[in-house]
């Protein structure tokens, strides 16, 4: 993959950082996979896993609030969702033009 621009490089790294210390931390988790891929113009970065998942009721924390945060000032976007039967996916969308 090419060099990526610097405001990129920094998102997409804290974002997988964020992500992969709560797979860490809260998943309980026994895989997770890590995907970067560009397409259609965007870096995309999907890290999913097959841990216990968020409770409905939990709120988001600060660290789930910096990643929305960082893709938002680039123009992107992460959402956070379950996976079936069981996990979670974190995935970021990063405007490649957006720099």
């Amino acid at each position: 993959m090419p060099l990526l621009p610097p405001p990129i490089e920094e998102a997409a790294y804290r974002i997988l950082a964020e992500s992969l210390t709560n797979v860490a931390r809260h998943a309980s988790a026994t895989q997770c996979t890590v995907r970067l891929h560009k397409r259609d113009g965007d870096l995309r970065l999907d890290v999913v896993d097959d841990g216990a998942g968020v409770p409905p009721e939990a709120l988001a924390g600060h660290g789930l609030e910096s990643m929305r945060q960082r893709a938002a000032d680039l123009g992107g976007r992460v959402t956070i969702e379950p996976v079936h039967p069981h996990g979670m996916a974190v995935r970021a969308v990063l405007p490649m033009g957006s720099t």
